[in-house]
């Protein structure tokens, strides 16, 4: 296994024996972008973990039109849910770009990962901070207006990273058609949004074209950071 498998949340402070149990169960797929890895209402048949890439989670509406409204990035898990209740798959998910997935099979997760208590604490964490982070989401959505709701849909998609604590960074593949969907506007109106925001200084562009979120103005607008 070419990945320290404790660097992913889901088995943060596993003893050795069960990291090296892993290894030998995990099975690598890589996917391209635009490819499903399972679908609404499928059966849970497996546990993914993100090696390298990004997937959107997708909802469809009763008219079928598809609506992404969360990504999911490298050292994130997914399908645990389905794996726990044994309940048909509640989202599609999406491959954002090429992607590069280990897969535990529903058996092994469930007698093995789930008998383990540092797993389940790595779950319940990361579940509350999930139920927190929606809550906020829910509260700011019904409040907000067009623009916050979009820079509120940008902000919760970006990343921070530590040598720039300033800022923080939207994937580069994230298309103004996909903000879209995850926010429910148009595709128009959205690249409207992004302009303005940029001409107000609460975006910028840098040279890897990635979208860069000023956290200060964040703050100085009452803004989810």
């Amino acid at each position: 296994m070419e990945y320290n498998l404790t660097d992913f949340y889901l088995f943060k402070n596993c003893q050795k024996k069960l990291l090296d149990e892993i290894a030998e169960n995990i099975n690598i797929r890589h996917a391209i972008s635009g490819e499903i890895i399972f679908s609404q209402g499928d059966i849970p048949k497996n546990l993914y973990i993100v090696l390298d890439g990004s997937l959107y989670v997708t909802e469809f509406t009763e008219d079928g039109k598809a609506v992404a409204h969360d990504l999911i990035s490298k050292g994130d898990c997914f399908g645990e849910i389905a794996i726990i209740d044994q309940k048909l798959r509640s989202a599609s998910i999406l491959c954002a770009e090429n992607v590069k997935l280990g897969i535990l099979s529903s058996h092994f997760a469930q007698n093995v990962l789930l008998k383990d208590i540092n797993v389940c604490t790595n779950l319940l964490q990361r579940f509350t901070y999930i139920i927190r982070k929606m809550n906020t989401q829910v509260f700011n959505l019904i409040t907000a207006s067009a623009k916050k709701r979009l820079l509120f849909h940008i902000s919760y998609l970006s990343e921070s990273r530590n040598d720039n604590p300033g800022k923080k960074f939207l994937d580069k593949s994230l298309s103004h058609a996909d903000l879209a969907s995850l926010s429910g506007m148009t595709r128009e109106t959205v690249s409207r949004i992004i302009s303005e925001l940029r001409n107000e200084g609460f975006i910028s562009n840098n040279s890897d074209g990635e979208i860069e979120i000023i956290i200060k103005k964040l703050s100085e607008n009452a803004l989810p950071k």
